[in-house]
């Protein structure tokens, strides 16, 4: 407004010295109707645009009001998923009491097979872990803490013999007590005689090959791939690897084709030393490796990677998401003899992982 009132007083002052008194007069009037229509204009024009602001501010008001309701339904739906995912947990707990069992007398079988003193029989099925049910971010931790407290149930129950359970699989405990740790001395010379391979982050107990320095890492796996195959399965490990050879002769499970590569919980690697030297790589190389090889026709795939399926690992589940297919994975550490025989945990004398199967997205 007082743009249109300065524009007027311009203009007739302007208009006083160049005209008539009359034609001063009417142009004096035209001036004055002129400038009432703009005046109009602009206080219309305010009105709107303060409208508009305000219209603006309730609608923030009721939607701040609203989202900060609560909601029964979604409460229930939380605390319905989160009981659930808590029961989860707990069933996890007590199949890694009966997992640690069945791995100890997998273990047994195999050390005891593999320098002949026993006849080989096909290694006891791991009880598959309860998969996460909803938001896996979410509930996890619910699942974490039913199996933590199945555990610790299992410690006080035990008066005290279940401990291991807290820090791996209860097997740890139940090997301590049963007296089998008092042969792993005599056992761990004898390894070296089996030439074990080992597969994961830690240090390998095998000569490993070492491919080009500047490759890239998915260019180290394919390669990997090409010059070492896996009978039934995929190798993506480097030519030579003493896990790889003995990998290949495991006992191929039904229905699932073995992929064969380093791991850790989150990726994965062609040699044991990828992590030192930055050459490892991430699911999405391993899938498209696996899908590219001639050898796997779709389906499951059984993971023969480190601890790709322990808890809070996400290089399985990942997996099985990007190929959309069930991934059957180790919780710890995977050892293999050369007999075949496939060993989880810390160590080839402390069988206390087991396996876990990933669907994707976590639906089976």
């Amino acid at each position: 407004m007082p743009l249109v009132l300065g524009a007027f007083r311009a203009a007739a002052a302007m208009a006083a010295q160049k005209l008539s008194a009359f034609d001063y007069a009417q142009f004096i009037v035209r001036l004055k109707i002129f400038s009432a229509i703009g005046v109009y204009n602009e206080q219309v024009e305010r009105a709107r645009k303060l409208a508009a602001i305000d219209a603006q501010g309730r609608e923030d008001q009721r939607r701040i009001a609203e989202e900060g309701k609560f909601n029964w339904l979604d409460a229930a739906d939380v605390g319905r998923d989160g009981f659930v995912n808590f029961g989860g947990g707990a069933i996890n707990g007590a199949s890694g009491l009966v997992n640690g069992i069945t791995g100890a007398a997998n273990w047994a079988n195999n050390t005891c097979a593999s320098v002949n003193l026993c006849v080989d029989i096909p290694d006891i099925t791991a009880i598959p872990a309860v998969p996460i049910w909803g938001d896996y971010d979410l509930y996890r931790w619910s699942s974490y803490a039913g199996s933590a407290t199945l555990q610790a149930v299992a410690v006080v129950g035990s008066g005290g013999i279940g401990a291991g359970g807290l820090s791996a699989d209860a097997g740890t405990a139940l090997l301590n007590a049963s007296g089998i740790n008092l042969a792993r001395a005599g056992v761990s010379k004898i390894s070296g005689l089996l030439n074990l391979g080992e597969t994961g982050t830690e240090a390998a107990t095998t000569a490993t090959s070492s491919l080009a320095a500047d490759a890239a890492a998915a260019d180290r796996a394919a390669q990997a791939a090409t010059e070492s195959a896996s009978a039934g399965g995929s190798n993506f490990m480097a030519q030579g690897e003493a896990f790889a050879e003995n990998a290949a002769n495991a006992k191929p499970m039904p229905g699932y084709h073995d992929v064969v590569v380093h791991g850790s919980a989150t990726d994965f690697g062609a040699t044991a030393d990828a992590w030192a030297n930055g050459t490892n790589f991430s699911h999405r190389v391993l899938a498209d490796l696996i899908e590219r090889d001639p050898a796997y026709g779709g389906g499951p795939i059984r993971l023969l990677s480190c601890n790709t399926g322990g808890c809070g690992a996400t290089a399985a589940q990942n997996l099985a998401n990007s190929l959309g297919v069930e991934v059957y994975a180790p919780t710890n550490t995977l050892w293999a003899y050369q007999s075949g025989g496939l060993v989880v945990g810390p160590a080839p004398t402390v069988p206390t992982g087991g396996w876990v199967s990933k669907f994707p997205w976590g639906t089976p």
